[in-house]
């Protein structure tokens, strides 16, 4: 079925239309949740909720841009929430200013799987995953990061720049060239 068929009937609120949009995009939802929350159950719970409020606000998606796009942003917002709820995320990032200029670029192996890539951002301290992949990974701008983590956009900028610092540093560790 299309996905805008698949839409009409879910705001009808067809069930089958729903569980196909949840069949249709969680695996790719879930693999996204894994790049903020650090466990199953974590994961589980970012998911769900991710789907309880795409179909509540489904009569709110416009058709402009792509509807998994707004799946994405929709989860991505409830796991900064999610983590927002769970900790105090200003006590757990050190806001000492890092000039941009300071930390070299991190150059990656062709051979470096997505998987063993997604294992390496796993490693990093939670402020800098969150800034990392929303930055790097999902496209938000600084300014969008500061907003949404009621942060500076200087402490994001700062906390970026640490966090591919970072990535270098267990780049290096793990013998993958970092200068190539």
């Amino acid at each position: 079925m299309k996905e805008d068929e698949l839409i009409k009937l879910g705001l009808q609120g067809d069930r089958k239309a729903l569980e196909e949009i949840y069949n249709r995009f969680a695996p790719k939802m879930r693999g996204l949740c894994f790049r903020y929350v650090r466990t199953v159950f974590e994961v589980d719970d970012v998911l769900q909720e991710g789907f309880i409020k795409v179909f509540s606000k489904l009569a709110s998606f416009s058709g402009e841009g792509s509807f998994e796009g707004w799946i994405r942003k929709i989860v991505v917002n409830t796991a900064i929430n999610y983590y927002h709820s769970n900790q105090n995320f200003s006590k757990t990032m050190p806001f000492e200013d890092v000039r941009e200029n300071e930390v070299t670029p991190v150059y990656l192996l062709e051979d470096l799987s997505v998987e063993d890539l997604y294992k390496i951002i796993n490693q990093l301290p939670t402020g800098y995953r969150f800034i990392f992949n929303m930055f790097a990974i999902d496209g938000y701008s600084h300014k969008e990061i500061a907003e949404s983590l009621n942060i500076t956009e200087s402490t994001s900028r700062s906390q970026y720049s640490r966090a591919r610092k970072h990535l270098m540093n267990i780049l290096a560790e793990n013998n993958y060239d970092t200068n190539s």
